[in-house]
C-alpha cells in the first residue's frame, strides 16, 4: 500500500529504447479499503537525452579547463554569493567547496600592489556591467605566488542594473615566463647584431619579396627598415 516510483527502459514496436518512469499507489473505496493499484507511466526519454548531453558538456568543459589551466565563476552581484567551478578551486590550490570566498576574503590573497586594481574593476562591474579583463598576482592556498588573467561580463536585470556576472580565470604564470624569456633572448640577439654588425631578414620565395628585416640589416644598406621593405618588399 506504499506509493512507489521506478525508472526503467522499454523497447517499443519499432525497436527503439524508451526511458520511462512508473509511479504507482493504492486505490481506496469509500470505506477506506484498498481495492486497486493505480499506476501512471511517463516517457522521459527526451529528458534523459538532455541530462546526458548536459553531463557530457560539463565533462568536456572540465577537461578543457584543466588543459587550459583555467576556471570559471558565477557571481550574484546583489547577494555577493560566488560559485566556482572545480577547476577554479584547483588553480587556487584549494579543495572544492559549495560556495567560493567572498571578494573581501579573496582580495586578501592578492598581491598588495594589485588589490586596488581588483577593487576598481569590481566597482565598475557593479556599476555598469561592462566586460573587463585584468592580470593580477595571487598567493595560492599552498603559498605559491601565481599570475592570473581574469575576464568577465555582467548580465542586467529587468531594471537595467547589473545582477549576475560570469567569467573565467586563467593561470598565465608559465606563459608569462616563456614570453619574458623570449623577450630577453630577442633583446640579446638584437644587442649581438648591433655589436657584430650583422643583420637578419626573411624573404618570400613565392612572391619574391622581403617580409622582414632587422634594423641592423637596413643600416648596413644605409636605409631605414621602412625604406628597405618599401624598396625590396613591393
Amino acid at each position: 500500500g506504499i506509493p512507489a516510483e521506478n525508472a526503467y527502459r522499454v523497447v517499443d514496436r519499432s525497436g527503439a529504447v524508451r526511458h520511462v518512469v512508473e509511479r504507482s499507489g493504492p486505490g481506496y473505496d469509500e470505506q477506506g479499503s484498498r481495492v486497486s493499484v493505480r499506476c501512471a507511466i511517463q516517457d522521459v526519454t527526451d529528458l534523459r537525452r538532455k541530462e546526458n548531453a548536459l553531463s557530457e558538456s560539463k565533462t568536456l568543459l572540465e577537461i578543457g579547463q584543466r588543459l587550459a589551466v583555467m576556471g570559471s565563476f558565477e557571481w550574484d552581484l546583489r547577494s555577493g554569493r560566488i560559485v566556482w567551478s572545480d577547476q577554479m578551486w584547483r588553480i587556487h590550490g584549494l579543495a572544492p567547496q559549495e560556495v567560493a570566498p567572498t571578494n573581501d576574503v579573496y582580495v586578501q590573497m592578492l598581491h598588495p600592489d594589485d588589490q586596488q586594481k581588483f577593487r576598481d574593476v569590481e566597482t565598475r562591474l557593479k556599476a555598469t556591467g561592462a566586460p573587463y579583463e585584468m592580470d593580477f598576482r595571487i598567493t595560492r592556498g599552498d603559498g605559491e605566488e601565481r599570475v592570473f588573467h581574469d575576464h568577465g561580463v555582467a548580465f542586467l536585470d529587468e531594471t537595467g542594473r547589473p545582477a549576475r556576472a560570469f567569467g573565467s580565470t586563467q593561470d598565465v604564470t608559465e606563459r608569462n615566463r616563456i614570453e619574458a624569456t623570449l623577450r630577453e633572448r630577442e633583446a640579446l640577439l638584437r644587442q649581438g647584431a648591433r655589436l657584430g654588425h650583422f643583420g637578419t631578414w626573411v624573404w618570400d620565395l613565392v612572391e619574391d619579396r622581403c617580409l622582414f628585416c632587422s634594423e641592423e640589416m637596413a643600416a648596413l644598406y644605409g636605409m631605414t627598415v621602412e625604406g628597405f621593405l618599401r624598396e625590396r618588399g613591393s
